[in-house]
């Protein structure tokens, strides 16, 4: 798994060490665990991903079976198909309606899904369709040769060069910008790191609401919330429903959030 690492990281890749499954269930050793060998072990989580040879070795020498993440660079997306929630029909749906996918680097997940890297710009869904979720930047994916919960491997299907996405693709994925609120003139650096605190800080049982009342904020100042949907993932919360929240914090009604 080390060498595997430092190879991802000489090609420009950066990597995260992650939890992997055991007998008893995940490494994490927590007994509700729901997402096995997925999660990483350090403590900034895909804030750690490197490509620094150093601190690679001195990760996987503490940890020799620890799966391998991958936080994707801005620019790149991967499409992450789950047949167990319907992906693969959504998938196989959408290519006959709109074309076939053009060849790229492609993984097959653990549980026999998909990973499809490509190059596209832009403020993107956090999902395509049910069982299709998108992975950028603001997370990360678990690479080959990881180890699934079901006993299955990650593999490389195509370890070939990475396409631009397609322009059906980019239509469905790019989200239209977001509606800003005018600036209201005092927007400061702390104003919008106290945000991103409120969110980055929350407890399981108060993300979600502390993200839509940062959001709410946000969109009063005119301040790009992306960054606090990156502190929500960072919290726990997954991305498609960090966007939603703040999707929702924006729409809503101007007494809503006061």
């Amino acid at each position: 798994m080390l060498d595997v690492a430092l190879d991802y990281a000489a090609g420009g890749a950066a990597v995260i060490p992650l939890h992997s499954p055991t007998d008893a269930g995940c490494s994490c050793r927590g007994r509700d665990c729901r997402n096995i060998g997925k999660h990483p072990r350090t403590l900034a989580g895909k804030d750690d991903a490197t490509t620094d040879p150093e601190t690679i070795a001195r990760w996987w020498g503490m940890w020799p079976d620890a799966n391998i993440g991958i936080r994707p660079t801005p620019g790149l997306v991967v499409v992450d198909i789950d047949p167990r929630n319907g992906g693969d029909v959504q998938f196989d749906a959408m290519q006959q309606r709109y074309g076939q996918l053009p060849r790229t680097r492609t993984a097959r997940t653990g549980s026999g899904g998909g990973h499809l890297w490509f190059r596209l710009c832009g403020d993107l869904r956090g999902q395509l369709a049910p069982g299709i979720d998108i992975k950028t930047s603001a997370g990360y994916v678990v690479a080959p040769p990881s180890l699934h919960a079901s006993g299955g491997v990650y593999t490389w299907t195509d370890a070939g060069p990475i396409a631009p996405a397609p322009e059906f693709l980019a239509a469905l994925l790019v989200r239209p910008a977001r509606a800003a609120a005018p600036s209201n003139g005092r927007v400061t650096p702390a104003v919008v790191e106290g945000l991103v605190r409120v969110v980055r800080e929350a407890s399981p049982g108060e993300r979600n609401r502390r993200l839509y009342w940062a959001a709410a904020r946000a969109h009063e100042k005119g301040i790009d919330p992306t960054p606090l949907i990156e502190a929500a993932i960072d919290a726990g919360l997954p991305q498609r429903e960090a966007e939603r929240t703040v999707d929702s914090a924006a729409n809503a009604p101007g007494g809503a959030h006061r």
